[in-house]
């Protein structure tokens, strides 16, 4: 009776263990499937932002290509007529070389007291009906003339603009000539723009042939001119945010540090239309990540501020934890399962070998242990992760597994060579199975595993790759192979020696009768059936019935 306690408390020990453990195995897959998605997500952002960086950076640094360009021109020619720079832009394919380009231009810079004999000058070179405009502001003794603009046509309310007039327009047309850099003005409304929105003016000085100036007072003195382009922001940057693939939407403006409406350059999605004051980061709140990022553009300040897109929110992966989780305790509670029906067959399989002979009993001694062995693979079968049970019963380490089969790292090449194809045939179809495997550890050693490998998926319902939970069954088949090795020689035994023999479960009923047993008694087997206990009862001696009654409470106390 207590030999038989213990098996039952050896029945409920082993899927409690195989519960917590594969509880704690979910847990742990879990967290770490969380935190893994955090990290993809967070790197797919920085990756998208700095992907906008970059290609901003490229609009603003394109129509200097075509500045520097023109300046070969001025560099090539001794005078550059307004016919040949017209030739030379029309040469050009402005819309797809230079998206946001409203053209060319060329600026001279003129002394007040020469200005009318300029007019004239200009006026002889194609161009009769050339006049100088301001704009409203501060009268200054030079002005900076757009003497030329092309194409002409879209850009007709430019030429004889002085730029000088306009304090924002003069601040960077001096900076350029002064440092001999290119430079860009702050946000302006260009005049050739009826939409009236944000635009900038690129310039680059042009310095007489065959000089070298050093300092701010020779390149005024050998200054020939400014070329330059007028930008319009936003069809300079209409579809920048298409090269961060969809992850990130934006906002330029142009300051850094705090950043006001009214600085705003560019708007991506429009969502700061309503906005006024101070944009902080109130404005992103609801936004899964957001950055605020300064950054200089042809040597001006600009603050680039990132969010990610809803499109991005709603198909980042927020269920592939919790699935891992669900089907992770998924598992657990079917090995616990398998675990206690395989338990309580093996109760019932070393019972009756117990009750066969007493030598048998000694085969009961199974040590109840189990070693799960964890593993996350790619949808082709390559190890991603394994936990220490893995690492326990492989001799594997995490670093050592990664990136191999368990075929290839485990299979001892014997045992069921179909268990190994099975599993194999189920990876190839992102199937689930379950097959007992004879593995090698890395020290040689051989051990049985029963593997259960289930396919995950994610929110989606695409195949990511496997979990598979092994447990170790080495002693479990090893107790199978001597019980039956036990059985055939019992059986030998009976045969030889022609001896009557029946069994009886007294769980099940169940009774077995051999036919020499009924022949002894006077019968044949056929004609005792159907047989049960009372069978026996009914055929042996009473004073044998008592003796048997307390023999076998003797036994089972």
């Amino acid at each position: 009776m207590q030999y038989l306690q213990r098996l039952a408390r050896g029945v409920t020990a082993l899927p409690a263990t195989i519960a917590v453990v594969g509880a704690l195995v979910s847990m742990a897959i879990a967290g770490w499937l969380h935190v893994q998605a955090q990290l993809e997500a967070k790197s797919r952002f920085e990756r998208g932002v700095a992907a906008i960086e970059t290609e901003i950076q490229r609009r603003f640094q394109t129509p200097l290509y075509g500045l520097r360009g023109a300046a070969g021109l001025y560099s090539a020619l001794p005078n550059v007529s307004s016919a040949a720079f017209r030739e030379w832009v029309e040469s050009r394919d402005l819309v797809r070389e230079f998206p946001g380009v409203r053209g060319f231009g060329f600026i001279q810079r003129v002394e007040a007291d020469a200005l009318e004999s300029f007019v004239q000058s200009v006026r002889a070179d194609d161009t009769p009906e050339f006049a100088v405009r301001r704009l409203p502001g501060h009268r200054f003794d030079d002005l900076y003339v757009i003497r030329r603009i092309e194409p002409y046509a879209v850009n007709a309310a430019a030429r004889g603009l002085d730029v000088g007039s306009d304090s924002v327009r003069r601040e960077a047309i001096e900076r350029a000539v002064t440092t001999g850099q290119p430079t860009l003005t702050a946000p302006i409304v260009l005049v050739q723009d009826g939409a009236r929105s944000p635009g900038f003016l690129l310039y680059v000085p042009v310095f007489r042939r065959g000089t070298d100036p050093a300092t701010p007072a020779q390149r005024r003195a050998v200054l020939v001119g400014v070329l330059y382009a007028p930008i319009v922001a936003n069809e300079l940057l209409a579809d920048v945010a298409e090269a961060a693939a969809g992850v990130v939407q934006f906002d330029l403006f142009a300051s850094t540090g705090a950043t006001p409406r009214a600085n705003l350059v560019f708007d991506s999605t429009g969502h700061l239309a309503a906005a006024s004051g101070l944009v902080d980061d109130a404005a992103y709140a609801d936004r899964y990540l957001h950055a605020s990022t300064p950054m200089r553009v042809v040597g001006s300040p600009f603050t680039l501020r990132a969010s990610t897109t809803p499109a991005f929110e709603a198909t980042r992966d927020r269920l592939k934890a919790p699935m891992a989780l669900g089907g992770g305790l998924g598992c657990t509670w079917l090995l616990s399962s398998l675990a206690y029906f395989t338990s309580a067959g093996r109760r019932r399989a070393e019972a009756q070998a117990q009750a066969m002979r007493s030598e048998v009993a000694r085969l009961a001694q199974v040590v109840e242990h189990t070693s799960n062995a964890v593993m996350i693979t790619d949808p082709h079968g390559r190890i991603n992760w394994v936990n220490e049970g893995f690492c326990r019963a492989s001799g594997y380490s995490l670093e050592a597994a990664v990136g191999k089969t368990n075929a290839e790292l485990l299979d001892s090449g014997k045992g069921d060579r179909q268990a190994w194809q099975r599993l194999a045939e189920a990876q190839a179809a992102g199937d689930a199975c379950r097959a007992e495997t004879l593995n090698r550890a890395k020290d040689g050693r051989l051990y049985w595993l029963d593997t259960d490998m289930q396919p995950l998926r994610d929110a989606e319902g695409r195949h990511t790759g496997f979990m598979a939970i092994g447990t170790d069954v080495t002693e479990r088949r090893d107790v199978q192979r001597q019980l039956k090795r036990d059985r055939q020689q019992l059986a030998n035994i009976l045969e030889g020696t022609s001896a009557g023999t029946w069994e009886w479960n007294v769980e099940t009923g169940q009774t077995r009768f051999n036919a020499r047993w009924a022949e002894m008694a006077g019968y044949t087997l056929e004609e005792l059936e159907p047989t049960s206990v009372q069978t026996w009862s009914m055929l042996a001696h009473p004073d044998d019935l008592t003796r048997s009654s307390v023999e076998m409470e003797r036994h089972f106390n």
